[in-house]
């Protein structure tokens, strides 16, 4: 499951609703690559012939300020750990 705010137009979104949405699945090779407080790189994940599983975002809350989370589960055929 990965995990960000939500962002505006993302090829990642429009990838996910054509698959949740419309049933249009395509498979994609997804690099998931976790930074240190430095932005450079501890290690990278990468995940083969993925799609998206499920998509959802938080709860909109007009009283507060909070950044809408968005949800992407993938399901994938294997996946690599780099280095």
């Amino acid at each position: 499951i990965l995990k960000r705010g939500l962002a505006k137009d993302s090829k990642l979104g429009a990838w996910s609703r054509a698959a949740i949405q419309d049933l249009d699945i395509k498979t994609a090779t997804i690099w998931v690559t976790l930074l240190n407080d430095e932005h450079q790189p501890l290690q990278t994940y990468c995940f083969v012939n993925a799609w998206p599983k499920k998509w959802a975002v938080s709860d909109f809350n007009a009283e507060s300020s909070d950044i809408v989370i968005e949800n992407l589960e993938l399901a994938y055929q294997y996946y690599t750990v780099n280095s």
